[in-house]
């Protein structure tokens, strides 16, 4: 009886191996697929801190009488590639189109779009954030 059953011990090991071997490749996708979303993650978190720096520094604008054809509200520029992973990101601000302003707004209002741009492993990506600043005198 003991001699029938010596090729089972190397076939439970090798299925065993097999076994094995599919749960650290299932693994392994895992772990990818969540090193790239946490890197869109920053991505999108960085952009939305530039686009909001970038409004910010419109904010000397606010109330000065500067109206929606001044050059002030444009602007362009191109970060340095981040440290970490190489991102390199492109901010650019303008005046809203007449075509996209709600009929409501009131006339002493300009609304500014800031507008960032980065490339990532699965393609050009873009975030756009929209900010009102008042034309009037205070």
């Amino acid at each position: 009886m003991r001699n029938n059953q010596q090729g089972f011990i190397l076939i439970d090991s090798l299925i065993g191996m097999v076994v094995l071997t599919i749960a650290l490749l299932a693994l392994g996708a895992v772990f990818i697929q969540t090193t790239k979303g946490t890197l869109a993650t920053d991505n999108l978190t960085k952009a939305a801190y530039i686009a909001n720096e970038q409004l910010s520094m419109l904010k000397v604008n606010d109330g000065l009488q500067q109206d929606r054809n001044s050059p002030v509200w444009t602007t362009s520029k191109t970060l340095a590639a981040e440290a970490n992973h190489g991102t390199v990101f492109t901010v650019a601000t303008a005046v809203v189109p007449p075509a996209e302003v709600p009929a409501d707004l009131h006339a002493d209002t300009i609304p500014v779009r800031a507008t960032v741009s980065w490339n990532e492993p699965t393609g050009a990506r873009q975030l756009q954030i929209i900010t009102y600043y008042y034309y009037g005198a205070r």
